[in-house]
């Protein structure tokens, strides 16, 4: 297991873009303020089978058009997230389809999808084929490093395949979501938990 250091990890920095905890719904970095869309259900200090969207007006720190970036969270997948069916962990969006720049599901393995304009194709920066166990904590972590996107579970990377070129486009109006790639009227849900999220851009933290 990679070994982590503490000084890098829990720092709140420049870096440091949003940072949940869930003991409530607010952000350690202070500007930050989230709504409970769909629920927003927090049970035992995780964000349980509901979503969450940030109110920020401008979203221009959750851009990952260019540069390093790292985003992190603790998933525990439940019966329900292991039917097969595509679960929605996050997605930065309008709610809509035409405007989603990325978004990150778990389906027997995790992927990041990110459409290089809006309303255009999808492409795949990240993914892995490796199923969760119902019910057991891990610690997820999408990044890229120089260029190089790496997808790690419980600090080991675990990719299956990357696509480096494949890049989200830039809309400062889009909104962060959590426990759901929110896509209007095919929106996918998380029905596990997420606890510990942060969002780290023009750092690649591991």
């Amino acid at each position: 297991m990679m070994l982590i250091n503490p000084f890098v990890y829990n720092s709140i920095d420049e870096y440091t873009k949003s940072w949940m905890l869930f003991s409530t719904l607010d952000d350690l970095v202070v500007d930050n303020t989230w709504s409970t869309w769909s629920g927003g259900t927090l049970t035992g200090g995780k964000l349980v089978g509901s979503s969450t969207q940030n109110t920020l007006a401008d979203q221009s720190r959750f851009n990952i058009n260019t540069g390093d970036f790292t985003i992190e969270f603790d998933y525990t997948p439940d019966a329900t997230d292991n039917n097969g069916s595509n679960h929605g962990l996050l997605s930065f969006s309008q709610d809509s389809l035409a405007s989603i720049s990325y978004f990150i599901r778990y389906n027997a393995g995790l992927m990041m999808v990110s459409y290089p304009s809006a309303g255009g194709s999808a492409e795949i920066p990240v993914y892995n084929t490796t199923a969760m166990t119902t019910g057991q904590e891990y610690h997820v972590v999408f990044q890229r490093k120089a260029g190089v996107y790496d997808l790690l579970v419980d600090g080991v990377s675990n990719v299956t395949a990357r696509n480096n070129s494949a890049l989200p486009f830039n809309d400062a109006a889009n909104d962060l979501y959590l426990g759901a790639c929110a896509i209007g009227g095919f929106s996918e849900y998380m029905s596990g938990s997420i606890d510990n999220f942060k969002f780290s851009n023009g750092v690649a933290r591991y």
